[in-house]
């Protein structure tokens, strides 16, 4: 206590209080992605995420400047930036937390080793246990000698670092390694996951032929290019290159029909699995991806199928960062107020046009003919203008059920349908789409390929649509939903490709 002013100093735990830092919610993705940050801020040209099939360790290398042994213990040090601070451009820390929080929300023991073109190489290491048994922040000096692989790799470059995690105990429990082919499978599959993200995040790096980053089996990073932009049917909207500080370029990416396969499509998804997941902005400081597919919580704004082609480019800068309250884990931001018109009024006209390629994606029948396509449900709206959703009478599919029956078979399906049509869950519905605007099914996403084909041939059978010439044939199945978000299947069918 502080005889003149009564105050008194109480230092935390060390080992309590990073026991707790470790639950601060980052995923292995954004772990790693925060890594690799430091190592572009230190004007790395190379980048190796290495690890084992058994987990033993993973690390993170570069050919940065390097670090000094006081440079090195400075960066270690927790909350080793300030925040507030005005940085370089191309910084793309903020808060001096990234390396520390996220290599320990994961192993026990962060080693780091690192050297500069005229310093020797300096090695520290936070060990977790070590400041649970001494009570204390003290940072240990491990033996280089101890770490082969360590060394290997700073004595192949004139400059850079070494980020080193072991006892990985966020994955591998009670034990330093995995062991059983199951547990390796696992680890494989997260690893992927891992470099599929890295290769969205910092598509932008990649790009340029300067920067490459490895990955675990040797290969260079190839970038995912969230907009598609080498695609020819890619349209770019109007941008706003600085709209009080930040810059916005709007895209509208191709239809299914543009692509050449089913595969080629899903890669547009990227790691994000689904297009309608994929909509939405995308957040960068720096050029570095740090929200990727989101609304930003704009009001009324989900994620639907009819504009699951509107993806937004958003440019902000790392003197922005309080004002977009960007978190420790660099991987949500918020809309300031003062930008919340403008980018809802940019999102609402990029999802209008995204809808308008959905609806008219250059089909003859639709564009000359637009009463003529058949949705399967139609809104009616009553005096009350209360909207009423019911099953399309008129649809092809539904007259060709009810085609040919007897009076009272007629009236059983009617009855079928009409129970359909006044028990669908549309509270629920809305309910749920307030609750996770970002995870709306997208129809038939689910389904296999073989079941569409057959729902197709079955369609044909009963419309007896094979008595109509080709063109025909395929003009009368894209007026009706669901084969309009088929157009290729429907082709092969037609053509014999498909039997």
């Amino acid at each position: 206590m502080d005889t003149d002013t009564g105050n008194n100093i109480v230092a935390p735990n060390p080992a309590l209080i990073l026991e707790s830092l470790r639950s601060i919610g980052y995923s292995l993705e954004n772990a790693i992605a925060d890594i690799i940050d430091n190592s572009i801020s230190a004007g790395a040209e190379n980048i190796w995420f290495n690890t084992t099939q058994n987990g033993e360790y993973i690390m993170i290398s570069d050919d940065g400047e390097g670090m000094t042994e006081a440079e090195l213990m400075d960066s270690l040090r927790f909350g080793s930036l300030d925040p507030l601070l005005e940085r370089d451009y191309t910084d793309l820390g903020r808060f001096g937390l990234g390396l520390k929080l996220a290599s320990l929300s994961y192993c026990r023991k962060l080693t780091v080793a690192s050297k500069t073109e005229t310093s020797e190489i300096s090695i520290k290491q936070w060990d977790l246990d070590h400041i649970r048994n001494v009570k204390d922040w003290e940072l240990k000096s491990p033996d280089i000698s101890g770490y082969p692989v360590i060394r290997e790799k700073l004595d192949s470059v004139p400059s850079g670092t070494v980020v080193y995690w072991e006892n990985i105990d966020r994955f591998i429990k009670d034990k330093h390694s995995l062991t059983s082919k199951d547990e390796k499978e696992w680890y494989a599959k997260q690893i992927e996951k891992v470099c599929q993200h890295l290769q969205m995040v910092f598509h932008r790096f990649l790009d340029d032929e300067d920067f490459t980053l490895y990955l675990p089996d040797g290969d260079k990073a190839e970038p995912w290019d969230p907009f598609l932009t080498e695609h020819a049917a890619t349209r770019p909207l109007p941008s706003e290159n600085s709209i009080m500080g930040i810059a916005v370029q709007p895209y509208i990416l191709p239809h299914k029909s543009k692509f050449r396969n089913d595969t080629e499509y899903k890669e547009g998804a990227g790691s994000l699995k689904t297009w309608a997941r994929a909509q939405g902005f995308y957040v960068y400081r720096g050029k570095r991806l740090i929200t990727a597919g989101s609304w930003l919580g704009l009001q009324g704004f989900t994620k639907s199928h009819e504009t699951d082609l509107a993806r937004i480019q958003l440019d902000i800068s790392n003197t922005q960062d309080e004002e977009w309250m960007l978190d420790v884990k660099k991987s949500t931001v918020k809309i300031p107020r003062k930008y919340r018109d403008v980018l809802k009024h940019i999102a609402k006209q990029t999802r209008d046009e995204a809808r308008k390629v959905r609806l008219y994606r250059g089909k003859v029948s639709r564009r000359e003919n637009p009463g003529d396509y058949q949705f399967v449900w139609s809104v009616d709206k009553n005096r009350q203008n209360v909207a009423r959703y019911r099953i399309n009478r008129s649809h092809p599919v539904i007259e060709s059920l009810i085609s040919g029956k007897s009076a009272e078979e007629i009236d059983g399906i009617e009855q079928i349908l009409r129970m359909i049509e006044e028990t669908v869950p549309t509270q629920n519905i809305i309910l749920e789409e307030m609750k996770n605007p970002d995870s709306v099914p997208v129809p038939f996403e689910d389904m296999e390929q073989q079941n569409i084909i057959l729902m197709l041939k079955t369609t044909i059978d009963a419309l007896n649509l094979n008595s109509l010439s080709p063109l025909e044939r395929r003009e009368r199945l894209l007026s009706m939903e669901p084969f309009s978000e088929y157009e290729k299947l429907v082709d092969d069918i037609i053509s014999g490709v498909i039997q």
